[in-house]
Order: structure tokens, then sequence, then C-alpha cells
């Protein structure tokens, strides 16, 4: 504490931004951990998105008992997004827990990892009858890659001796593959696995924690996922713990599910519950209740790759009996990559066969919170907020045609007057004769600030971008837009990273471009972002209405 030995203490909520993980690089230097969250008070709710935030940047070369890059102990959640979290080093274990955390531990609340990779950490050993992980405690893996750790484990879900806690975490589309010891060890109730290939480690997932009292609510669900090659086993249950078990694959190891210590225990033991349907299973190890499973059955998975999305998946060959085996899904429109158009029948596992296609787009839209009124209308200063859901192609300069900051991928018009001219935009697909604003910048990439329209919060980093338009031009003020009814383009022009064009259409495909229509009001309430009060030198209350100040003091 104190940054006594080295590490960097954050102490109050902060976003942190580098440049990339490939240009923003903090090093511990093997002398401590890089960074210790703490101290931070609880606050009564916020959007998963406004979280106090670590971002773009490669955090490597920490060296601690627990918590070797990372160690959060505070009383707020944390987001670390778009980092990666490399070559940490972890050889204790927390006082209140199992584990160490090589690359990243979470004692108390939860520690958001968003499409961030965690690899080449280690720990003093990668046998899987101790308890190192690469992750341990609190932590929730969204979109994001643990691979290549030398760990006992990839990640450990501790019970927390210090704190009364029940669910410990969450992994949700993301790969966790070609770790040198297991996947996961759970001593307390991780919520659920969705969406996820967990594949080609030591060992797979050993529900370590007794049957919780109110099983139906408390009981670790594996949704859509495969697991796949994880030598021994790819479900270990100790003790006669069911789990909820849908739509998923376990495959390829010496026993899918290792239940010997479950059955001796329980006789009737069965792996799910209540709450299981549609499983593939490669042996009969796993004992399961229904008729909707396929067992003893080779799923034909090929092998590791990237098949669209931001994660590695593991794709079924196309005479795989995993094909159209879940009925009446049109539910499931989503696998590990991304959204897909709606079928009629469904993949088991995190990869979903459609012999259409896809190649898992980039889409946008107009974010409601900065610029949105009390009653869903729009009071629309200079700025106009967007997001897009991935990241997007920003090459040096703005001239590229698919580049996302290029002004003429973007048009702003004023509706329902006819300005006698006519401008086209997105390479003339879109032509209008209404009145244009004029747009004057564009800056992607940064953090969206306290501006003149509507505010709940500073947003986050990420792929958003804001817009600077020129209300003067069509008779406004000088901060906002005259009333009257707008349409708001994007065009496809722009991409993502792999080169994948906008679907503005909402078709899941990539191609159309983006139109959002709104009315904008024509004055604005007063408002502001926060209002604190003070004793002397001490904070006692901040008030954030974001909206109408009257009525929200």
């Amino acid at each position: 504490d104190a940054a006594a030995t080295g590490d960097l203490d954050i102490t109050d909520p902060l976003l942190l931004i580098g440049d990339g993980q490939g240009k923003t690089i903090i090093d511990g230097n093997d002398l401590d951990r890089v960074f210790h969250i703490l101290n931070m008070q609880a606050i009564e709710s916020y959007d998963v998105w406004e979280l106090p935030m670590i971002t773009s940047m490669t955090i490597q070369g920490g060296n601690a008992p627990y918590g070797g890059g990372v160690l959060h102990s505070s009383h707020i959640d944390f987001m670390l997004h778009l980092v990666t979290l490399r070559d940490n080093y972890a050889y204790g274990q927390h006082p209140c827990g199992q584990s160490a955390g090589a690359a990243a531990y979470s004692a108390d609340v939860m520690l958001l990892l968003v499409e961030t990779i965690v690899t080449e950490n280690r720990t003093p050993s990668t046998d899987i009858s101790t308890h190192y992980g690469a992750l341990g405690g609190y932590i929730e893996l969204w979109i994001s890659s643990v691979v290549n750790n030398q760990t006992d484990w990839a990640y450990v879900v501790d019970n927390s001796t210090c704190i009364d806690q029940i669910i410990g975490g969450g992994i949700s589309s993301s790969v966790i593959a070609n770790n040198s010891g297991g996947v996961a060890y759970l001593f307390r109730v991780l919520q659920s696995v969705l969406s996820s290939t967990l594949t080609q480690n030591g060992a797979g997932v050993v529900i370590g924690y007794p049957e919780p009292v109110f099983p139906y609510l408390y009981e670790t669900e594996f949704s859509r996922v495969t697991i796949a090659d994880n030598n021994a086993y790819g479900l270990r249950f100790p003790q006669p713990t069911p789990i909820r078990l849908i739509n998923s694959i376990i495959s390829g190891h010496s026993q899918d599910c290792d239940v010997v210590d479950a059955l001796a225990s329980d006789p009737d033991f069965k792996v799910a519950s209540w709450s299981e349907e549609y499983n593939l299973i490669s042996d009969d190890s796993c004992p399961l209740s229904g008729s909707t499973h396929l067992v003893n059955t080779d799923p034909e998975l090929l092998p590791l790759a990237d098949n669209g999305g931001l994660t590695l998946t593991r794709a079924v060959a196309s005479t795989s009996p995993a094909i159209g085996a879940i009925p009446d899904c049109n539910f499931a429109g989503l696998d590990q990559r991304g959204a897909l158009p709606p079928s009629t029948d469904c993949t088991i596992g995190a990869y979903e066969y459609n012999g259409r296609g896809s190649d898992f787009p980039p889409s946008t839209y107009i974010s409601s919170n900065p610029q949105e009124g009390e009653y869903g209308d729009f009071l629309l200063s200079k700025y106009l907020y967007i997001e897009f859901d991935k990241q997007m192609y920003n090459p040096p300069g703005d001239t590229d045609p698919d580049d996302v900051t290029n002004l003429d991928n973007y048009l702003l018009v004023k509706s329902g007057t006819d300005a006698g001219f006519q401008t086209s935009a997105c390479g003339g697909d879109i032509q209008t004769n209404e009145i244009v604003v004029p747009i004057s910048n564009l800056t992607y990439g940064e953090p969206w600030f306290g501006n003149y329209a509507d505010l709940e919060t500073i947003d986050i980093f990420g792929g958003n971008a804001f817009i600077e338009i020129s209300p003067q031009a069509v008779g406004g003020s000088e901060y906002y837009l005259p009333a009257g009814d707008y349409t708001f383009y994007v065009c496809d022009n722009v991409r993502d990273l792999k080169g994948v064009h906008l679907d503005g259409d909402g078709d899941d495909y990539s191609g159309g471009h983006y139109a959002y229509t709104f009315t904008n009001l024509r004055l604005p309430r007063p408002h502001v972002v926060s209002v604190s009060a003070y004793v002397g030198n001490n904070r006692i209350s901040t008030i954030s209405p974001g909206r109408n100040l009257t009525s929200s003091v």
C-alpha cells in the first residue's frame, strides 16, 4: 500500500487509457505487482460501461504472492478492457482465499475482463492437485482469451473466508485453451459459462463446492459450451453437486465426466439436477436424465481456429451430428462469435453451424445516455454520440475510404424542408435534398466528456465516437440544434480491424448503411453533471441528476 514497494495503487475511481495493447506497456520488472486497486467506496447503482477502468494497454512483469499483475481489493467493481495481462507471476495464496492469481486476483467484488488477453502468466507449479491460478477470486470474462499460461489452473473461483458471498463470477463468449493446468477449479458457485470454448488444457472444470442451500438459484450453468480434449476429464465432481447443462458438447477426455467420488456419496447422483437438454457427450461417463442427449457420439470438432468473431473457436465438420440437433431454437441467435441470422434448428456447442454463413460484422447505434432527455426526447448539443460494438479501422489521417474518422462516411440532415439542392453520401447510395447539418470533426476512441446535453455520467473508452456539428449553420445556437426532425446516416464503408464492413441495417450480414431518425427539442432545460456537498474538506454526498436539475434536486 501507498506504493511502498513500487506498485501503482489506485484509491479513487479513474479511467486509465493507453494507446493500444501493443503500444502502451506497463512493466513491473519483477519488483512487485503492477496495479493494486483498493479503498474505493461502493456506489449505489451504475451501468457496467461506467465502471472505473483500465483500458488499451499491456500489463506485464508483475511479481507478488497473489495478484501478480492486478490485485483488486476495493469495494466497487472494476473493469479491464482491451488489456493484455502477460508474463506476471504469483507464488502464494490470498489470506481470504485458496488461490494466487498470477495475472489478476479479485478479493471481494467483481473484476470484469472485457476483450482481454491473459497469456504466459506463471506460478510455481502446473499441478492440478494444487490451486495456483492465472486468475483468482471473483472475476468475470466477457469476450476474452485465457491461453498459454503456465499455472495450476486458468481460473480458480475462491470461496472467500472474509466475506459472505455465494456466487463468484462468470465466463461468456470466451476461450480458455492451451494452458498447462486445468480450466477452472470452483470452490464457489460460478454463475454461468455461456457460449465459450474450453479446450486443450491440462484438465477440465472441477465442481468443487458443496450443493448450495437453494440449488435452483445457485447452480453453475453451462450453456452452449464446448468442453473438449482436456486430457483427464471435462467435468469432475468430487462431491454430488449438480450443475445446469444445456446445449453443450463434452468430448475427447479420458472421462468426459469424472463422477467416481460423487457416486460414492450418492449412487443416484445426476450431473444436471433440473435444467438439462440437448447435450452431446462423446462417452457414457456423464449420468444424465432425459432423452434429448447424444451419448457415445463424436461431435467431429475441427481444430481451434479463427472462425470469425473476437475469440478462437472449434468449428464442427459439415457432417457433425451436433448440427441441427437442437429443434425449435429461434431463441439461440448467438454463438461464441456473435449474432447469426435465426434458424429453425441449431448446433450443439459454442459454434453455430450455419450454411448461410456470417462474417460477424460490426454494428453501430446512437447512444441514449448523453443526449436523450427524461422521456426519450433529444436535447442535442453540438456533439452527437455514437457507439460501435467492435474496434473499428482507424489508420493515420482521415482520408481512407474505410476510415472510421473519414467525415465522408457520415451525414446528418434536417428533415421536412426542401433545401433546393441534392446532397449525396456513401458513394451516392444516400441522396437527399433536405438541409445538411455540417459535420466539422469526429473523434474516435477517446473517453466521452461532460457536454451541454443530458449526461448521466462520463462514459467509456472503447468503440465510441463523438461527432461535432455546426448548429448555427442551420439556424441553431452556438451549442444546440434548432427544433425539428433529423436523420443521421453512417455509411457501410467503415469496417472493423478484421476488414468486415458495417452491418447498418441489422440483418447480421456486412453491408447496409445505418440510419437513425429523431426529433430534437427547441430549448434544453438546465443541466449539471453532478453536485457535491461538503462539510469542511469532507465530501458528504454527491448528486448526479443528469437530467432536469429542478426535478432531480
